[in-house]
């Protein structure tokens, strides 16, 4: 599959990238917390994604992956399908 018309699909200064993979629940849950505006992609870094807000703390499943609970979605998303925009409550500390 050619991705290469949705390069730029980001664009720098508008969101911040959760850091995905490498972001642990508990690193979220100490920057953001529940009720932080997010942008939600169905297929990672791919479509445009949707709006919307956090609604649990994260946490860690069984095989490591770090997701949260968000608003219009069933059950917890990786948090490598989010983006915090820019200006989004963080903690502050």
């Amino acid at each position: 599959m050619d991705l290469s018309k949705y390069n730029g699909l980001k664009e720098t200064g508008l969101r911040v990238r959760t850091g995905g993979a490498s972001m642990t629940a508990e690193q979220w849950n100490r920057r953001y917390p529940v009720g932080t505006k997010v942008r939600y992609y169905h297929i990672k870094n791919v479509n445009k994604g949707v709006e919307t807000e956090t609604l649990s703390e994260a946490w860690t499943l069984g095989h490591g992956a770090a997701v949260v609970k968000v608003k219009g979605r069933a059950g917890g998303v990786s948090l490598d399908h989010l983006d915090v925009p820019v200006g989004s409550s963080e903690v502050q500390g």
